[in-house]
């Protein structure tokens, strides 16, 4: 594998995993587009966490990202985007009306939001730039 495993991830990838953030860094790189597909349980959302960890680490794109998910599985995005790389600001857009619009105030400084499927607000969140690129 070519890909080094981001310095930001606070955890291993399994080798298929690896294999994963591998196959999509090369579609980023090639710029094409991919689907991870597989059965529940392997790590698409572990891979996807590596890449925009790769991102920020490589490529000094720090977002914002937009990440849609089944409501389903929002707080389980949260905990992982927590859980292996702290460093990305998140907001997840989920809530009552009064909750989204405190959290559309507090959202400057966000680089990755989690919206469910269901919602119908368009969030542009800023983009702080990336220390390493200021020299």
């Amino acid at each position: 594998m070519k890909t080094e495993v981001p310095f930001l991830l606070r955890h291993v990838l399994r080798e298929y995993q690896h294999v994963g953030l591998d196959w999509l860094a090369t579609m980023y790189e090639h710029r094409l587009n991919g689907i991870l597909a597989d059965e529940m349980g392997l790590g698409k959302t572990i891979q996807t966490i590596a890449l925009l960890a790769y991102l920020a680490c490589e490529k000094c794109m720090w977002g914002p990202h937009l990440i849609v998910v089944p409501t389903s599985v929002m707080l389980n995005w949260e905990i992982e985007l927590k859980k292996w790389c702290p460093a990305f600001k998140i907001l997840t857009y989920y809530g009552s009306v009064k909750e989204r619009k405190l959290k559309r105030q507090v959202c400057r400084s966000c680089l990755l939001f989690v919206f469910p499927f269901s919602a119908l607000t368009l969030l542009v969140g800023c983009q702080e730039e990336c220390p390493a690129c200021k020299n």
